[in-house]
């Protein structure tokens, strides 16, 4: 007796039903998503490389999934510093010790507060243009800055960063994207259609930061 699932429109085979994560915290791999892949396309592939590198640089920038910390070391009188690698969007940016973050401003903020006068001190203010931090006041001294942000995800396809509640979305997209390639392509629309709503469901849950232009206004 073959199992159904229902979904919009009708009935559809159990092999094409949703994934869902297992909540178990245990990290996503690139041999159980495989897995996943067979049981519902029925097929023994071997090899979902590309599919699982296009699927976590896809999910990487749909929205910020992915945390990251890292620390900036100033020296005194230097005054621009390079963003984090793979940097999505900036959270916050703090000096330990101090009252609270730096605030974010953009970088024509920035040259009009260089062009009004050199000043130095306790870095309170920071904007981001063509891949540098630049800081305000200009550091007068070393200090630590920690940067808290959100990344992509890098391109593998070996080492899956993403927690455990993103594993229903890589499943869809990576079945999407198996399936397209070997031209299935009603099964490839049935999973991009869940891949998109588990992204909806996922948008739901994380901070949505202040947008700014490429490379930030001026």
């Amino acid at each position: 007796m073959t199992l159904l699932a229902v979904e919009a429109g009708g009935l559809l085979p159990a092999s094409v039903r949703p994934t869902e994560s297992q909540g178990d915290g245990m990290a996503i791999t690139k041999a159980a998503i495989l897995t996943m892949v067979n049981d519902r396309l029925n097929r023994s592939e071997t090899n979902i490389d590309a599919e699982v590198i296009e699927a976590v640089d896809k999910l990487g920038r749909a929205g910020n999934f992915l945390p990251a910390s890292t620390s900036i070391e100033t020296t005194a009188n230097d005054y621009d510093y390079a963003e984090p690698t793979r940097l999505r969007e900036f959270h916050v940016l703090t000096i330990i010790g101090t009252a609270g973050p730096l605030q974010r401003i953009s970088y024509g903020d920035w040259l009009r507060n260089y062009g009004g006068g050199v000043s130095t001190g306790e870095p309170q203010e920071y904007a981001h243009w063509k891949g540098q931090v630049y800081l305000w006041p200009i550091p007068d001294a070393a200090y630590t800055i920690t940067v808290d942000y959100w990344e992509f995800h890098a391109d593998s396809a070996d080492n899956i960063t993403f927690a455990d509640k993103y594993r229903s979305a890589l499943e869809h997209y990576v079945i999407m994207a198996k399936a397209r390639n070997l031209q299935l392509y009603d099964d490839a629309r049935i999973y991009a259609g869940y891949y998109d709503e588990a992204v909806r469901q996922l948008l739901k849950e994380v901070p949505v930061e202040p947008s700014f232009t490429k490379y930030h206004d001026i």
